[in-house]
């Protein structure tokens, strides 16, 4: 297959699923500083100042000057103070009362309300905030991806507007130590790492000497040159302390409603409503929100919402709560529990508390009531009550994933379970995989990085999404978008280390190419560090210094070839049979890799050593993909070794087009300055579409560097060709390098013109982005984005709904365990004409398992591709004679489209039912066959039945017809310089046990089969089967990755119980969910 995209080092083909598009911040933001910001969240903050502040001038006097300054060298203030010592405090006074022409924005972490202490929860604060102050409309579009992009860019913006009008802006966030986001997922990050690098002044509180979060970059203010500040602790903090710590004490010993409300919201961790606790306590609404005011109640807070909730005051009382209540607490949490049960046995109303939709998840998993919260997070019509109070799915969502890391934590994870989970996640995602791979990068180099982020968000298949991850990540780095990129390359580390090594080391290559063009030599260590075999060390350690030499870092580039060479030697010895020495051997390459990377690094000799190897068949493994074969020889080409790679594709079994690695080597010569022996080269291409191709890519790198002359007139012969061109592959690479090579001479419309006529309609995705990659690099970002958008609608045009060979393998496990009813409804859904003709072949086979005539009838009349039927056939015709159906069996026989199909059902039914009659028909059939191949097969298994009826006569006629056709065969592969295997048959018949014993021994020859079926894999899923952790633990992790139906039939192997568990979900989703 060509690769289109490598001079974009793009990766090209598509990815499954629909595809998303939201809004940017476009234009200009307009603040009005004449009006105070009064947002939601300020009501919040009201509820933490204090009535005065005593005692903290000379602070406010700090703050108010840090926040006035124009110096550009402090961008950050940083109080650090033990608890109790008035940082939220002084900072809620701070906001709530700043200075003149001082516009502030604040967040307070907690962990005392639900989603007031994790990024998201700052995210969505800060917006509000930030969306009041610029007086612009709420975003009813943002999605988990846009957020965070949008905020950044948005608090640049607004805080830009603010110090061109005069006046100064800042970001005040308190409680840095209490972010409880990092849970250790590939995907949690932190708050502190969301804070602005430039162009906003913040102010932070924490405790003292903090450990900054891992994903905080190196280079962020708050690690190189923030101020710290030492806050004294407050006289009036303290006595609050002392007041609320009696209170508590009190509280403990007072009547059981007020007994009561502190267990309730200490079990909790806050955001129970007066509502909610007199539902919990008994008591009436009044009662308790009368007991939360008086002086009894000065221990609890309260927080403004619809409606407003209670937590207790600070931080430190609830810690102090859970260890005076002790045991007592379990009782709490328990009633808590059934209570949120009574809302279920309800059907979760449009009255269910907001705790019990976002918050009580936490709770269970904290308490370890396992049972409870899988049952919580499943319930799909508490899904649907999610949905309908937050307007999206992330809150289920982040439940479903606090359960899947409560049940993956066990020695031996409940399959059933997780199983369950993955369900419903899947669901839930509803995501998209047949978005064109480069989309994401593209839409990141057209500026649009929150709409990049949605893009890969839906991407639910793992390969895809690693892959666009890094693209991504490389292109936000250009752009010095550090923190963002290195988030991005944690998650795709983070896919990349679970992937299956008996797939290759091909993901590990990518990551760690990647990972070098950011600097990120950690990164790479980790990925080579992570592989398994000494090859593959090898592999990836040359092809990280070939990714070095690109960013001009011979350094790292001779430090990862020497850990190459290195791995390389350390091959341990192995021994053959009878103890013999066995020669190493390793990938093809491997070797190419290593040559092209100690060619450039100037060991010539050493690289034509390497070279000769990649080469050399004992030396390496068999080759056995056209894909392969093309890769080695561009990657020898790359080395300077032109001649051997040439040689090496032509003589090569595995290469299907010679031309497809000429196109290859002309395409690297042509993009390593040989614009000479690559044209050369190029016109030696076998036919014109050939030639065509390889010219315009020699067109193509000729007008991107410095030969425009050469480009020009090149197009000149390739551009009037190409309508006389056939469709393929090589015409639509040869349109796409002839429009790129228009974009980058600046004809501009007619590259444009050729996108929209040619590559789109054609559905060449990857060559319309090329050619928007093309005007991107001149500045033409208007025309890049109208390709770039028409190229995401014409992608979700033609994307199917579902990944259907996934939903094959549910279809055949379905199958197996009987359940055939389903099976069929959902193989009436499929539209791929080979995958639908896969499933109703597996139906077919366990409608004539089961001696049921008619439903396999059915099930075979939907089986389109004739290689498949003739498996159920068989299958149906041997049950039929077991039933003395001889005549339905042969009318079935009979109705065979395919020669030799009907020939071979014939065949067997005749030796079945000892019909000499029945032998002649078959023996007409090979009469009728036009290829000599397909009558030698069909004569040689009627010469078997005719033995085995003891008909000498029939015997020797069969046997003289053979050897005839034997001899045309023979002569016939002379004549094409093939090769014929010859049936080992006696001359002339002797006796019938001779020949019967000659027909076992000799090699049939058997027609080659048109291609079956290759929608079934055997081999194991992706991510799944390298692992040193148990299969079952690798199996746990796989849901938590990828569908559930990637690995559906391993989990019912290895737990049985696993397929009910899924029937049940799935039907619940159907009658109560979406």
């Amino acid at each position: 297959m060509i690769r289109f995209m490598s001079w974009t080092n793009e990766v090209s083909g598509r990815v499954d699923g629909p595809v998303l598009q939201v809004g940017v911040l476009v234009g200009d933001v307009h603040v009005n500083t004449a009006r105070p910001a009064r947002s939601a969240y300020l009501a919040q903050v009201e509820a933490l100042v204090p009535k005065s502040l005593g005692g903290r001038s000379g602070e406010l006097a700090l703050l108010t000057a840090f926040c006035s300054s124009e110096s550009a060298v402090e961008s950050y203030l940083w109080w650090r103070a033990e608890a109790w010592s008035g940082k939220s405090a002084l900072l809620s006074w701070f906001v709530l009362h700043p200075p003149p022409n001082v516009h502030v924005v604040s967040f307070f972490v907690t962990s005392r309300l639900p989603g007031q202490n994790d990024r998201r929860g700052f995210v969505d604060c800060v917006l509000e905030q930030l969306h009041d102050l610029a007086e612009l409309p709420p975003r009813a579009d943002l999605t988990d991806a846009t957020r965070e992009p949008y905020l950044r860019q948005l608090l640049v913006k607004v805080a830009g507007r603010i110090r061109e009008q005069g006046e100064h802006f800042v970001l005040v966030v308190d409680g840095l130590d209490e972010d409880r986001g990092l849970d250790g997922s590939a995907d949690a990050h932190s708050i502190a790492a969301l804070l602005p690098h430039r162009g906003v002044r913040v102010v932070v509180a924490a405790r003292p000497d903090p450990v900054l979060p891992g994903d905080v970059h190196e280079d962020h203010p708050l690690r190189v040159s923030a101020r710290v500040e030492r806050l004294t602790p407050s006289p009036e903090a303290s006595a609050v302390h002392d007041v609320m710590t009696r209170d508590l004490k009190r509280l403990m010993r007072g009547n059981q409603v007020q007994q009561d409300l502190l267990g309730f919201v200490t079990a909790a961790g806050g955001g129970l409503s007066a509502r909610d606790l007199a539902e919990l306590t008994g008591a009436s609404q009044w009662q308790v929100e009368d007991d939360l005011k008086t002086t009894a109640g000065r221990s609890f807070a309260r927080r403004p919402g619809e409606p407003p909730v209670y937590l207790l005051a600070h931080d430190q009382l609830h810690v102090l709560a859970v260890d005076m209540l002790g045991p007592r607490l379990r009782s709490f949490q328990q009633r808590l529990a059934e209570w949120a049960g009574t809302y279920r046995a309800r059907g979760w109303p449009p009255d269910t508390p907001r705790h019990l939709l976002q918050g009580h998840a936490a709770l269970l998993a904290a308490t370890g009531d396992r049972q409870r919260l899988l049952d919580h997070v499943i319930d799909p019509r508490r899904q649907n009550a999610a949905h309908t109070m937050f307007g999206n799915h992330h809150a289920s969502l982040t439940e479903i994933e606090t359960a899947q890391a409560v049940f993956l934590g066990d020695d031996e994870p409940d399959l059933t379970a997780l199983a369950r989970l993955a369900v419903h996640r899947t669901s839930l995602q509803d995501g998209g995989n047949w978005i064109p791979a480069p989309l994401p990068r593209m839409w990141a180099r057209a500026g649009r990085v929150d709409h990049a982020q949605v893009l890969i968000a839906s991407i639910s298949e793992p390969i895809a999404r690693t892959r666009a991850l890094m693209g991504t990540a490389e292109e936000l780095h250009r752009t010095g978008r550090l923190d963002l990129a290195a988030r991005m390359l944690d998650t795709a580390e983070a896919l990349t280390l679970a992937f299956n090594q008996f797939w290759g080391d091909w993901l590990h290559r990518e990551l760690a190419e990647a990972a070098v063009k950011v600097g990120d030599h950690d990164r790479t260590q980790r990925v080579i560090d992570h592989l398994s075999s000494a090859d593959s060390k090898a592999h990836v350690c040359a092809s990280a210094a070939l990714a070095a030499l690109s960013t001009a870092n011979r350094e790292h580039a001779e430090r990862w070839y020497q850990d190459a060479e290195q791995a390389l030697t350390s091959e341990p010895a192995r021994e053959g049979l009878f103890g013999t020495a066995v020669k190493f051997q390793a990938n093809a390459l491997m070797f190419a890799t290593m040559a092209a990377a100690a060619a450039a690094l100037g060991r010539q000799q050493r690289a034509a050593e390497l070279a000769a190897t990649a080469t050399d068949p004992e030396s390496t493994y068999e080759l056995r993909s056209h894909g392969q074969v093309v890769e080695v020889a561009e990657t020898l080409a790359s080395g300077g070794f032109v001649d051997l790679a040439l040689s090496f594709t032509k003589t090569h079994t595995a290469v299907e087009d010679p031309e497809d690695a000429l196109l290859g080597i002309v395409r690297t010569l042509a993009y390593n300055g040989d614009l000479d022996k690559a044209e050369a080269l190029a016109r030696t291409g076998a036919e014109a579409q050939h030639r065509c191709a390889a010219l315009a890519a020699v067109e193509f790198a000729a007008g991107r560097g410095a030969d425009p002359v050469r480009a020009n007139r090149l197009r000149t012969e390739v551009e009037p060709a190409l309508n006389d061109l056939a469709p393929d592959e090589f015409k639509r690479f040869a349109v796409m390098a002839t429009a790129v090579a228009a974009a980058d001479a600046g004809q501009c419309d007619r590259a444009e013109k050729s996108t929209f006529r040619l590559l789109l309609p054609e559905k060449h995705f990857s060559g319309a982005l090329a050619v928007a990659f093309a005007f991107l690099r001149r500045g033409e970002s208007n025309r890049a984005e109208r390709i770039i958008e028409a190229t995401e609608h014409a992608a979700r045009s033609t994307s199917p709904s579902s990944d259907e060979r996934a939903l094959l393998r549910w279809i055949d496990v379905m199958t197996d365990f009987g359940d055939v009813d389903r099976a069929e409804t959902a193989a009436s859904f499929l539209q791929d004409p080979e995958i639908r003709s896969a499933a109703w072949q597996r139906l077919a086979e366990t409608a004539a398992a089961s001696g049921d005539l008619r439903r396999f009838q059915a099930a075979f009349d939907h089986i389109t591709q004739p290689s498949l039927q003739q498996r159920p056939r068989m299958e149906m015709i041997r049950m039929l004679l077991g039933a003395d159906e001889e005549n339905e069996a042969t009318r079935l026989a009979r109705t065979a489209d395919v020669t030799r199909h009907r020939a071979a059902a014939l065949d067997f039914i005749a030796g079945a039912t000892r019909d000499r009659a029945m032998l002649d028909e078959v023996i007409s059939l090979a009469t009728d066959a036009i290829e000599l191949d397909e009558q030698a097969t069909i004569l040689h298994a009627a010469l078997r039945t005719a033995v085995d009826l003891g008909d000498r006569a029939t015997a020797e006629l069969l046997l003289r017809r053979l050897h005839l056709v034997q001899d045309q065969l023979t002569a016939e592969a002379k004549r094409n310089g093939d090769h014929v295997g010859t049936m080992r048959l006696p001359d002339r018949l002797r006796t019938l046990t001779e020949l019967a014993d000659r027909l076992k021994a000799s090699p049939v020859h058997i027609m080659r089969e048109e291609e079956g079926s290759a929608v079934r894999s055997v081999a194991s899923p992706f991510f799944l089967g390298s692992s040193p952790l148990s299969f079952r633990t690798q199996l746990a992790e796989a849901l938590t990755i990828s569908s559930w139906m990637d690995t559906v039939d391993r989990l019912v192997e290895e737990d049985p119980a696993v397929y009910p568990a899924i029937i049940r979900e799935l039907d619940r989703l159907q009658t109560e969910g979406r």
